[in-house]
């Protein structure tokens, strides 16, 4: 699913409130990734880890962190465990 738990949604109000106390100042961009297990097919599977990385990203921006500075993407990588692989992932890139 691409439904944000509360669990979800309160981990990324303290990664937006950390976000929107730093200058970026353009040199940082925010990498949201979205994961999907092998179930399904690939064209539903590629479907669902950019909602996955879209929910995140829209969350992102409700809470003010700057559009600029987010870029989304979907990710083939598997882990093995189906568990491991229902996720979305932050990171942060140096530009």
């Amino acid at each position: 699913s691409s439904k944000l738990t509360d669990d979800s949604k309160m981990e990324l109000y303290r990664f937006a409130k950390s976000l929107n106390h730093k200058s970026w100042d353009g040199r940082y961009q925010i990498v949201v990734t979205g994961f999907a297990d092998k179930t399904g097919n690939e064209e539903y599977n590629y479907n669902l880890r950019k909602r996955r990385a879209s929910s995140v990203t829209a969350y992102l921006r409700s809470l003010g962190v700057d559009v600029q500075i987010v870029d989304q993407t979907a990710s083939h990588d598997h882990q093995g465990d189906n568990l491991l692989d229902r996720r979305v992932e932050l990171s942060v890139r140096v530009l």
